[in-house]
């Protein structure tokens, strides 16, 4: 084997490029502040192609991630636009008290029937009066020691009776042991009843 015949190697091109040339004195891209020419506008394409790949990442992203609602204030006017109406409806249904809210409202009861609530009462008091006398022997001192009392019925106690004494619509109601219960009741169950 001949050494000599051994094929030469290629020498290497020299560091700058193709676009680098020696530098004239009146080249533009040449000055005393750039030290290599055209490095300035490599690094220019570079910063630009950055830019336009980090745009198109953004726009893939955008583009090919789950659509999300965009929040705006259209959902904040229609709810307060819902809302006015039901708050002013619940203000006016608190302070009026509609029929069709609150169902029909007490009506004020008839003079007649109140009077016959009364009579009643006073009777049923009298009979709780009669139990306490029998099984003690005598009248109760106070209404309390039978139990509650009626409002607006007063009771006073003489020897061997008492009275009951109620007012209604200026009109004094009286009730004693010695007289009728008939005459003292008169329709009162009747018209407690709704028949009359």
């Amino acid at each position: 084997m001949n050494l000599s015949n051994k094929p030469q190697r290629p020498t290497r091109p020299p560091e700058s490029g193709p676009g680098d040339r020696k530098p004239s004195p009146g080249d533009p891209k040449t000055g005393p502040g750039s030290s290599k020419p055209g490095v300035r506008a490599d690094v220019e394409r570079a910063m630009a192609l950055a830019a336009v790949m980090d745009h198109a990442v953004k726009v893939h992203k955008e583009t090919s991630g789950p659509m999300r609602p965009r929040r705006g204030q259209g959902r904040a006017i229609a709810m307060t636009v819902a809302m006015i109406p039901m708050i002013a409806l619940a203000l006016y249904s608190w302070v009026a008290r509609p029929e069709f809210i609150w169902g029909p409202g007490a009506k004020p009861i008839p003079p007649v029937r109140q009077e016959a609530n009364i009579r009643f009462s006073m009777f049923l008091l009298a009979q709780r009066i009669e139990t306490y006398r029998h099984a003690v022997g005598s009248y109760p001192l106070s209404l309390s020691e039978v139990g509650d009392s009626l409002e607006g019925v007063v009771y006073t106690r003489a020897d061997s009776v008492y009275e009951l004494r109620a007012v209604d619509n200026g009109k004094p109601i009286v009730y004693r042991p010695d007289r009728s219960i008939d005459e003292f009741l008169g329709a009162s169950p009747l018209i407690i009843q709704g028949d009359r």
